[in-house]
């Protein structure tokens, strides 16, 4: 199962050969950086994300950019706006499933997943892997559960 989302639809355009994955994941390493600043210490899914785009892996970087986005935003929160954005560690504890933030915050994440599964960006076997076991596993639930409790429409 992938928790009810059908394929990429046919008369969807596939961007992927336009493109750059290198720059896309440099620019999205420098960014995280940029916005950890000197104090707080990075995503450790950068290392994977780095070691990616040395090898110029297209299927890592894509999943490494991913896998950081999940990182950044369930491990951390934002303060400041626009260049002055900052991140900082999170306090939510995501056994609270009640707590609106943390729901938010996985319906953020998953549903960006999959934008990138119907743009032909993820492999689905490697999404169903990360939402599996980085989102849905820290809350406590298995994938229809997951799905279920952040009210994911299935997919036509």
């Amino acid at each position: 199962f992938f928790f009810g989302h059908s394929s990429v639809p046919e008369d969807q355009p596939h961007d992927e050969e336009e493109l750059n994955f290198a720059d896309l994941a440099t620019a999205s390493i420098d960014n995280v950086l940029r916005m950890c600043g000197e104090d707080v210490e990075p995503p450790k899914s950068l290392v994977s994300l780095k070691l990616a785009v040395k090898n110029d892996d297209e299927v890592a970087m894509s999943t490494g950019m991913y896998n950081v986005l999940v990182e950044q935003t369930l491990d951390y929160d934002t303060v400041g706006e626009g260049e002055a954005m900052r991140l900082k560690a999170t306090s939510l504890d995501y056994s609270q499933t009640d707590d609106d933030r943390v729901k938010q915050k996985m319906r953020y994440v998953y549903s960006y997943g999959i934008s990138m599964y119907q743009r032909g960006l993820i492999a689905p076997e490697l999404l169903k892997d990360i939402v599996l076991n980085r989102l849905a596993s820290r809350v406590g639930m298995d994938g229809p559960a997951f799905d279920q409790w952040l009210e994911m429409p299935p997919a036509a």
